[in-house]
């Protein structure tokens, strides 16, 4: 019979509690480590530290013949910083700077700071990007709203460059909306979009969970903000959203068609929004951004031609933009606005959407080479515009506040914090904050594999089908592992909110159980975790030690165990010679007690014939097939005790004490 084997798979489940971490704030993922701005302007993150980069993205460019401006941008990373893709709400590159094959087409529009991308959560291969469609036409103060559409993004298509999902591009979701749009994580394995109607005063909150996006938002009718077009050079405002998820600052057009900014509480369980505060009231209310503290204290605000608010600039003779401070952690609405800072009066010449860096400082595009604090301070020279700039290069700068926890102008606002490479700009925008959601308490199922090879293999561990978001015990990411020794490998794995833990108990050289015979010993030629032997296929009740002493001829097999793997070693056909079949008969005879006072037993699993003789050969005692013989009526001293079979082979001879004590 050929040698058999088997490899030992043991599953255990074990059921662990996972305690939920404390909410992560969005700045600090690496998904975040990559922004791309329009007119080919860049940045990403090592070690916390900016480094200017570019992008593929125009300023103009025609869709058709209607020309395009860009005023929008989002991008993503992978969990380890590297950039997946970006778009404009028009176009999509991947991160070769490629278009991707279907990623032309968006509808886009011009609302300030309305692109973002976020994750699908039950496929974490899969991206939404959300944007503001329609081109609202300021200067004639016109009345469009902007719709809410959002296109799907899968990463494993188009050779893991990514690419539209057919039949999911420019799906419309919402239409009436103001062109604000922040997003937050939930408390329940989602996220929160949250938008502003353009004519009324509601939030309408849109859930994104484990099942897609819910088409009937939260509605929260609350506050001053959106009531009707403001008029010639107005803007659509502006949402910030904390940190920790708990408040949203929003700025816009209030009531009475005042421009104002303010404060609500947020409810990240059920989406509501309450207690309006109005923080501030604005001579003006053109391109503005609203920018929380890493500590959620602080609150920035920049706006274009802030009016009154500007010493430098009073009456909005040129374009500018200024940045100032609140201390929202003060209790009234009054308090707050008096603690209103002016930081800079001449930021840049455009607008400026802030974002904050995984380094914790808050961002914002600034002066583009000439002086804002005069008419001449434009991006471009008279008679040119984005995308045709053909004079000598400008110097664009990203301002940052170094400081954004410190209250007043200790927040250390530098304006020429980054200089951006020549011809690029990170003008209007700064590209949407990637959010995904918290992992919530869950228990997950942790599988305990034992796999077996033979000496000098590999073996490949592959993690679950159906999983994401693979993290191996080396720090590996991919969905298999290739290991060439023992030991135990562990891969974690799942969605956004639910993850398992796979364990590997790998061990490369399993066991070969050999037997071996010496005299009517059976043993193994190394030591093993566990011995089963076994006669003719039947296992032998109580036979697990390393060694077994045959006493019947037949086939012999012994079952081992090493590191959770198992293999049964051939058959050994064992045949006892008499000689060898007495004297393994005689080992499993036990006399006792011995010395004895009254009775010896005798303890065999075959029949076995007693004689006893005195020591000088007198027969004094005989009996046959019996389990104890009685010493009565004998004197006390020394006797021979003779042991045979059935058939009177003689086992052997044992001396025999008599003792009356």
């Amino acid at each position: 019979m050929q040698m058999m084997k088997r490899c030992l798979c043991a599953l255990l489940l074990l059921c662990l509690w996972a305690k939920s971490p404390a909410q992560q704030p969005a700045w600090t993922l690496k998904e975040n480590n990559q922004w791309k701005f329009y007119q080919y302007g860049g940045l990403h993150f090592v070690s916390n530290a900016p480094v200017p980069d570019t992008s593929a993205m125009q300023g103009q460019y025609s869709s058709g013949t209607t020309p395009v401006i860009t005023v929008n941008a989002a991008s993503v990373a992978d969990a380890n910083g590297d950039l997946l893709f970006y778009t404009d709400a028009y176009n999509i590159w991947d991160k070769e700077h490629h278009l991707m094959p279907g990623g032309t087409g968006l509808s886009g529009g011009n609302a300030l700071d309305a692109a973002l991308v976020l994750p699908v959560i039950d496929n974490p291969e899969r991206y939404y990007i959300f944007y503001m469609c329609g081109n609202i036409d300021f200067l004639g103060a016109t009345t469009n709203a902007y719709e809410l559409r959002y296109t799907i993004v899968d990463m494993s298509l188009n050779n893991g460059l990514g690419d539209v999902v057919a039949g999911q591009k420019n799906v419309l979701l919402q239409n009436n909306l103001s062109g604000a749009m922040k997003a937050v994580p939930g408390t329940d394995c989602n996220i929160w979009l949250i938008t502003h109607d353009l004519y009324n005063t509601e939030f309408k909150v849109f859930e994104i969970g484990n099942t897609g996006i819910s088409t009937t938002p939260v509605t929260s009718a609350v506050g001053n903000g959106a009531v009707g077009f403001m008029g010639p050079l107005s803007f659509v405002g502006n949402i910030a959203v904390a940190h920790n998820g708990t408040k949203i600052a929003f700025g816009q057009n209030g009531g009475e068609l005042v421009p104002i900014v303010e404060l609500f509480d947020f409810n990240r369980t059920t989406a509501a929004i309450t207690n309006p505060m109005v923080i501030d009231t604005l001579s003006f209310a053109f391109g503005m951004s609203l920018c929380f503290s890493p500590d959620n204290q602080k609150l920035y605000l920049s706006l274009l031609n802030p009016g009154g608010m500007s010493p430098a600039n009073p009456d909005n003779l040129h374009v500018e933009s200024s940045l100032f401070q609140y201390n929202t952690a003060l209790s009234s609405a009054a308090a707050i606005k008096n603690s209103r800072v002016l930081l800079s009066d001449s930021v840049s010449s455009y607008n400026n959407v802030m974002r904050m860096g995984p380094d914790g400082k808050i961002y914002l595009p600034a002066s583009y080479g000439g002086d804002t604090s005069t008419t001449n301070g434009y991006f471009y020279p008279a008679g040119s515009g984005p995308g045709n700039y053909s004079g000598a290069p400008f110097q664009a700068y990203l301002g940052c506040i170094q400081n954004p926890n410190t209250a007043g102008v200790g927040c250390n606002f530098n304006r020429h914090a980054v200089a951006l490479p020549a011809y690029s700009s990170g003008a209007e925008t700064m590209g949407g904050i990637f959010v995904k959601p918290d992992v919530a308490d869950t228990t997950y199922a942790r599988h305990d594999t034992a796999a077996c090879k033979p000496a000098g293999d590999t073996l490949v561990l592959q993690a679950p089908a159906g999983a994401y978001h693979f993290l191996w015990d080396d720090g590996s990411t991919g969905s298999r592992r290739t290991v060439n020794t023992s030991g135990t490998y562990y891969v974690r794995h799942g969605n956004y909110c639910h993850y398992g833990v796979d364990t590997f108990v790998v061990v490369i050289g399993n066991p070969e159980a050999v037997i071996v015979r010496t005299s009517n010993t059976l043993s193994t030629t190394q030591p093993f975790d566990t011995y089963q032997w076994y006669r003719n296929s039947d296992e032998i009740a109580g036979a697990t030690n390393s060694t077994y002493t045959v006493t019947q001829n037949g086939q012999y097999q012994v079952a081992v165990t090493k590191g959770g793997c198992k293999d049964t070693s051939a058959i050994f056909d064992m045949v006892l010679s008499s000689i060898d079949d007495l004297s393994a008969m005689a080992q499993q005879v036990r006399i006792y007690p011995n010395p004895a006072k009254d009775i010896v037993y005798i303890q065999a699993p075959f029949a076995v014939r007693v004689a006893i003789s005195s020591i000088d050969g007198r027969l004094i005692r005989q009996q046959s097939e019996t389990k104890e013989i009685s010493l009565s009526g004998m004197d006390n001293g020394i006797y021979f005790l003779q042991l045979s079979d059935k058939n009177d082979r003689l086992l052997r001879v044992e001396k025999l004490v008599k003792s009356g004590q």
